[in-house]
């Protein structure tokens, strides 16, 4: 079995503010990757749709190609451990690419 190895690297890490408020940045970032249409896409299994139609609905969804399946304010959270920066945490892909990934 092969043993694990550790690779250590040199990171440079660039703050750049976006234009505007913390809000304004926001909203940009959500009208470039919308959320889930979760109704919609709860429907499409229980309808026993083809596969065609999930692809279909993420073209719809997803202009750009991705959605945010979850979010999260993390500065309420952050602010427990006396962080005062504001940031959003998203958890953001596209299942369609990802079913193709599945079979690698």
């Amino acid at each position: 079995m092969p043993q694990p190895q550790a690779t250590s690297y040199e990171v440079t890490r660039f703050d750049i503010p976006p234009p505007g408020s913390f809000d304004d940045a926001v909203r940009r970032y959500e009208s470039l990757v919308p959320p889930l249409d979760s109704a919609e896409i709860r429907s499409l299994p229980e309808s026993r749709a083809p596969w065609n139609s999930f692809l279909e609905q993420a073209e719809r969804n997803a202009p750009h190609g991705f959605v945010i399946f979850r979010k999260n304010a993390g500065s309420s959270l952050m602010s427990r451990a006396g962080e005062d920066t504001e940031f959003v945490m998203c958890l953001m892909g596209n299942h369609t690419i990802a079913q193709r990934m599945f079979h690698h």
